[in-house]
C-alpha cells in the first residue's frame, strides 16, 4: 500500500511516549479538580471497612456483611487500595487520593488501547489516533477520576486483550514474560469484578483458533509430548496466578477462594437491585429495559468520530474479505470479538444495566482500537484535496466532545452525540447526571452563600454534599426530591435526576421558594431552596400524630404557596381521607394529576378511597392501573389482597400473599 502520509513511517515511540505523557500530566492536572460522584461516598466507606478487616486480623466483619449494597461481592481492589493509602499517611481529603489514583488507572487503559492499535498495525501512528481517540471521550474520560471501578475493570480487561493479541503472536512457543503479564492482567481484572473469569474462557477459544488455522504448517511441532507439556504448564501458571491473585485485597473472596468468586460471579450476571432510569422519554425499572437499551445508548454517547472510523474499518474489511488471511489477521479478530461478545452476551442474558453504559465501559477499549485502525487506513487510502479534506473533517468532529468537555468539566461525563440531538434532547428523555458531578458548583455556591459561623445549617438533599464542604457547621439529612418535608432544614438541594419526564417536559417539577437553579449546557440538574415552610412542617407532624383536622390546614395552607409540591398533595390527601372528605381528596387528586399524571402515591389514594367506600371492584381498577406503571410499587400489595378478596378472587389472593409473604 503507498503511503500517503509521511507521519504514518515517521510517528515513532519516541513520538508517541511524548503525547502520552502530555496527556497524563494533563490528567493529573484536571483530577485535582474532579467531582465526587454519588457511588463514591458508599464505595469509599466500605473500602475503610475492608481495610479494618486487615488491620484486625479479621475480627471486624463488618466488610463481609452488605445485604442492601452487595459490595462484599465486588474485588473493588482499586477502591481499597486507596483507603489503604489514605489510612498509611493519614490523608484527610480522601476523595483527591481516589482522584489521583483514577487518574492513574485511567491513564493505563488509554496507553494500554494506544498499544494494542499498534500491535496489531505495526503503527505507532495508529496507536496514537487510538490513544486521543480514547482522550476526547467524555463518557470514558468524565469517569477517569471518580469511577474506580468501571474504569479500571476496563484497563485489565484491554491489558488482558493486549497480551492474549502477544501470546497468540508468540505460538506454539509463548514467552514466560509475555504469560505472567497476562496472568497479572488477567488477575487485576477479577480483583476488580470476578466477571474477569471470562478472560479465561477468551484465551482458551483464541488458542484453538489459532491452532485449527495453523496446525498443517506447525504439525511437527504440535505432535511433540514437550510442546504440550510446555504449554499446559503455562496454562497452569497463568489459571493459578490469574485467578487466586485476584483476591489479595478481597476480603469475601479470601474467606473462600473457591466457593465464593463463583457466588459473587452469578449475583453480577443478574445483579437483583433494581433501578428507576429514564429511557427514550419513560421511566422504566433496569431489570425491565429493552433489549437494545445499550446498544442505543451506544449509538447516542460515543462521538461521532468514533463510529466513522468503526465504520471505515467494516468498509475496508468487506472491501477485501476475500483476500484477507485469517492466520494473519487473527489479532484482528481477537479485537472484535472483545468489543462484540460482551455487547451479544448482556443482551442475550438480559443482563442488569443502569446509569448509562458505564459498567459496559470496558467494550469500549476494543470498539476504539478498530476506530483507529479504520482511521488510519482512511487516512492511508486517500489522495490530494479528498484526504485533506477528510481530515477537516475529521479533526473538527474531533472537536466537538473536547469543546463539550472544556465547556462542562467536571461534568464532561454527561455527553450526547447528534444522533441523540445533543444534550439539549437528551435531557428529560435519558438519564443525565447520574452521578451528580453538578453538586460541585451547588457546594460552592452553599460555602459562599450560605455558610455561618453563628448557627449549624441544616441541608437537605438527595445527595450528601458534606465531602465538598470546608465549613464545619453544615449538617446533612437525605430527602427524596418529592418529600422534602420529611425533616427540618435551613436549605434544601435537590437535583432532577429521578423527577419524572412528565414534569420535566412539562415544567410542573419547579418548587417554590427557589434561590438558585443550576444548569448543565442550558438543562437544569439542581435547584436550591431557603426557607423551609412552618405549614407544611407543622402539618407533616400533626399527620404522623394522628391529628387530622390541623393536618389538613396546614398542609392546605402550605399546598397554596407550593402547588408543585406533588408529595406535599398527597400528604394533604392522607388527612383528607382520615376526615372522610372525599370531595376535597377527588378535587386535590384532579389537580395533582395534571401535575404528575403517574405518580404511583397520588393514584394510590384514589384507591384507598375506594375500598374506604366499599367500592372494591373500582378500588381494583385503580390499584392494576398502579402495577401497570410500576410493577415494583410494593405499596398496593395489601390493598390489592383486599381488593381480590371482597371481590372473590380468593386465588389471586392467595397467590400475591404467597408471593410477597404478606400476613392480614
Amino acid at each position: 500500500m503507498k503511503n500517503n502520509i509521511h507521519i504514518d513511517k515517521s510517528f515513532t515511540q519516541k513520538h508517541f511516549l511524548l503525547l502520552s505523557g502530555i496527556l497524563f500530566m494533563g490528567m493529573l492536572f484536571l483530577a485535582s479538580f474532579a467531582a465526587i460522584n454519588i457511588d463514591e461516598l458508599i464505595h469509599n466507606k466500605y473500602a475503610k471497612e475492608v481495610t479494618n478487616w486487615y488491620v484486625t486480623m479479621g475480627e471486624d466483619q463488618s466488610c463481609l456483611d452488605t445485604p442492601k449494597t452487595n459490595l462484599k461481592y465486588y474485588g473493588q481492589s482499586v477502591d481499597n487500595l486507596a483507603a489503604f493509602v489514605n489510612r498509611v499517611f493519614s490523608i484527610e481529603n480522601e476523595y483527591t487520593t481516589r482522584h489521583f489514583i483514577g487518574a492513574a488507572f485511567a491513564f493505563m487503559l488509554l496507553i494500554t488501547i494506544g498499544y494494542t492499535a499498534k500491535e496489531i498495525s505495526g503503527s505507532y501512528f495508529a496507536g496514537a489516533i487510538a490513544l486521543l481517540l480514547a482522550f476526547i471521550s467524555p463518557r470514558l474520560i468524565g469517569h477517569a477520576y471518580g469511577n474506580l471501578k468501571d474504569i479500571p475493570f476496563a484497563f485489565g480487561y484491554a491489558f488482558s486483550v493486549l497480551f492474549m493479541i502477544k501470546t497468540i503472536k508468540q505460538l506454539p512457543s509463548p514467552q514466560w514474560k509475555t504469560i505472567l503479564y497476562l496472568a497479572l492482567g488477567i488477575a487485576f481484572t477479577n480483583s476488580v469484578r470476578i466477571g474477569g473469569l471470562v478472560l479465561f474462557a477468551y484465551f482458551g477459544l483464541f488458542v484453538i483458533v489459532w491452532l485449527l488455522l495453523n496446525y498443517q504448517d506447525y504439525q511437527d511441532v504440535l505432535s511433540q509430548l514437550k510442546f504440550w507439556r510446555g504449554i499446559a504448564l503455562k496454562a497452569l501458571v497463568l489459571a493459578f496466578v490469574g485467578y487466586f491473585l485476584a483476591f489479595v485485597l478481597w476480603p469475601y473472596a479470601l474467606v473462600n477462594p473457591l466457593k465464593n468468586p463463583l457466588e459473587s460471579l452469578s449475583v453480577m450476571e443478574h445483579y437483583k437491585i433494581s433501578i428507576k432510569q429514564i429511557f427514550e422519554g419513560q421511566v422504566y425499572w433496569s431489570t425491565n429495559l429493552p433489549w437494545y437499551y445499550l446498544p442505543k445508548w451506544l449509538l447516542i454517547s460515543i462521538p461521532e468520530i468514533v463510529w466513522i472510523g468503526a465504520l471505515a474499518a467494516i468498509v475496508f474489511v468487506l472491501l477485501a474479505l476475500s483476500k484477507i488471511d485469517f492466520k494473519k489477521h487473527l489479532n484482528h479478530g481477537i479485537v472484535v470479538f472483545a468489543f462484540l461478545f460482551p455487547l451479544i452476551y448482556v443482551i442475550l442474558i438480559h443482563s442488569n444495566l443502569y446509569s448509562g453504559w458505564r459498567q459496559m465501559y470496558f467494550i469500549y477499549a476494543p470498539l476504539v482500537v478498530i476506530s483507529a485502525l479504520g482511521i488510519r487506513l482512511l487516512l492511508l487510502k486517500l489522495k490530494g484535496l479528498v484526504l485533506y479534506g477528510s481530515i477537516l473533517v475529521l479533526v473538527f468532529l474531533a472537536g466537538l466532545p473536547v469543546a463539550h468537555s472544556c465547556e462542562v468539566f467536571p461534568s464532561d461525563y454527561i455527553y450526547f452525540n447528534s444522533f441523540a440531538g445533543g444534550n439539549k434532547n437528551a435531557w428529560s428523555n435519558y438519564e443525565y447526571d447520574y452521578y451528580w458531578h453538578e453538586m460541585k458548583d451547588v457546594a460552592k455556591w452553599l460555602e459562599k452563600n450560605v455558610a455561618s459561623d453563628e448557627k449549624p445549617v441544616a441541608i437537605a438533599s438527595n445527595f450528601n454534599v458534606i465531602p465538598y464542604l470546608d465549613a464545619e457547621n453544615f449538617t446533612h439529612k437525605y430527602v427524596h426530591f418529592y418529600d422534602k418535608i420529611s425533616t427540618k432544614w435551613d436549605c434544601a438541594i435537590l437535583g432532577v435526576n429521578y423527577v419524572h419526564p412528565y414534569q420535566l417536559k412539562n415544567n410542573t417539577w419547579q418548587q417554590a421558594n427557589v434561590v438558585k437553579t443550576f444548569y448543565h449546557k442550558g438543562n437544569p440538574t439542581v435547584i436550591i431552596i431557603k426557607g423551609q415552610d412552618k405549614n407544611a412542617v407543622e402539618g407533616f407532624d400533626s399527620l404522623k400524630k394522628q391529628e387530622f383536622e390541623k393536618a389538613a390546614e396546614s398542609l392546605g395552607m402550605a399546598l397554596k404557596s407550593d402547588p408543585n409540591d406533588i408529595n406535599l398533595r398527597v400528604h394533604l390527601g392522607e388527612a383528607y381521607l382520615a376526615l372522610g372528605q372525599f370531595k376535597e381528596l377527588d378535587e386535590l387528586v384532579f389537580e395533582g394529576q395534571k401535575i404528575h399524571p403517574y405518580y404511583e402515591s397520588l393514584k394510590l389514594l384514589i384507591a384507598k378511597k375506594y375500598i374506604r367506600q366499599e367500592m372494591y371492584a373500582e378500588g381494583l381498577n385503580e390499584l392494576k392501573s398502579i402495577v401497570e406503571i410500576n410493577p415494583r410499587y410494593f405499596s398496593v400489595i395489601p390493598y390489592l389482597v383486599t381488593c381480590y378478596e371482597q371481590t372473590g378472587e380468593l386465588g389471586k389472593a392467595e397467590e400475591i400473599k404467597k408471593k410477597y409473604n404478606v400476613d392480614l
